[in-house]
Formats: structure tokens, C-alpha cells, sequence
């Protein structure tokens, strides 16, 4: 009789095994197939997405998609919002003359001092300070570039 508890035990063992494997194949193919599309959904919507915006749009709980973005980009969510948005910065610095107030809005900045202190975080520079030293070098590229 005791072996019969033990091979059954057992066998309880090896189905539990088996669905804990499928669920760590699923959770990866799920990281491989959507996470790419996430990012790239964040990418055309970082100025005014949420993580819950998110979440919804594919199907998973916020805290999840909190956790599956961190584990397989090691990044939170609000780290890759203000990465996107602080990129789409520099390049409307660079390429416009648009006011840096209005920069931070169109880059879903509403608070144009919290934009100017992540801005500085990441770049070490204001701006405005990035503005005018990426067209001097704009500038000298042009030069070098026209007389080389």
C-alpha cells in the first residue's frame, strides 16, 4: 500500500513538473512575441500611454506587464517612457526651432520643471544648453563635411 502512495506521489510530482515547464514556455514565448510589439506600441504612443493603457491593449494585468517589461528589458515602464519621450526631445531640439516649453508638452511633458530635471539627469545639460551646443557641432560637421 505504501508504494502505491508513493508511485502515485509521485507521478502528482511529475504532472506538477510538467505544467510548472509549460508555463515557463509559455511566459517566454510570451516575453519573445509581445514584448517587442509593446515596445513598439510604446514608442509611437509615449507621449500620452500608461501602464495600465498598455496592459489593457494586450491582454495582461498592469502589475504583470510591470514585471514582464522589467525582467526582459531591465527597465521599468516609466524608465522606457521618459527615454522615449527625452529622445523624441533631443531630436525636436535639434531639428526645430520650437520653444522648449512647447517641446516638453508635445513630448507629454505637462510640467515643463520636471522635464527640464529629467532632461538634465540623462544628458547633464539643460535645453537649452543641448540645443545650442548640438547645432554647433551641426554646424561643424556642415563645415568639415563642405571643405573636405
Amino acid at each position: 500500500m505504501d508504494c502505491y502512495i508513493i508511485l502515485i506521489f509521485y507521478e502528482l510530482l511529475e504532472i506538477h513538473k510538467t505544467k510548472n515547464e509549460k508555463t515557463l514556455t509559455s511566459d517566454s514565448k510570451i516575453n519573445i512575441d509581445n514584448i517587442a510589439e509593446m515596445m513598439k506600441y510604446i514608442e509611437g504612443n509615449y507621449a500620452q500611454t500608461t501602464l495600465r493603457e498598455v496592459a489593457k491593449k494586450f491582454h495582461f494585468h498592469p502589475n504583470y506587464l510591470s514585471t514582464l517589461i522589467k525582467k526582459t528589458t531591465g527597465k521599468s515602464f516609466k524608465d522606457i517612457i521618459h527615454e522615449q519621450r527625452l529622445k523624441k526631445a533631443t531630436t525636436l531640439l535639434k531639428s526645430t526651432d520650437m520653444s522648449i516649453e512647447d517641446i516638453s508638452i508635445e513630448v507629454g511633458y505637462n510640467n515643463q520643471t520636471f522635464f527640464y530635471k529629467k532632461f538634465k539627469e540623462t544628458y547633464s545639460l539643460t535645453p537649452k544648453k543641448y540645443r545650442i551646443k548640438s547645432r554647433i557641432l551641426l554646424k561643424e560637421v556642415s563645415h568639415e563635411t563642405i571643405y573636405s
